[in-house]
């Protein structure tokens, strides 16, 4: 316990950029855990019923939440290296 209280000592200046880091991990996962929900709204609403707004509508947030979620994971890796 004592070495992991060392570390924290030196990671101390990094502690915005670390929380940072931590945020855009989550961000990253509530996206990328999203895109499951957005094909079953694809399928029960656009397919079956032959709605094709619908199908265009879905197709665009999940293409939204795909580059959020590309946008999160690179703000993230950059993050996490300067902590590191």
């Amino acid at each position: 316990m004592n070495e992991f209280r060392k570390l924290l000592h030196f990671a101390r200046p990094y502690k915005k950029q670390a929380v940072f880091s931590m945020v855009m991990l989550v961000a990253m996962v509530v996206f990328d855990l999203s895109i499951p929900r957005f094909i079953q709204r694809l399928i029960d609403e656009g397919v079956k019923p032959q709605n094709m707004s619908v199908v265009l509508k879905t197709s665009g947030m999940m293409l939204a939440a795909s580059l959020l979620s590309m946008v999160a994971a690179i703000l993230n890796s950059n993050s996490s290296i300067k902590v590191g």
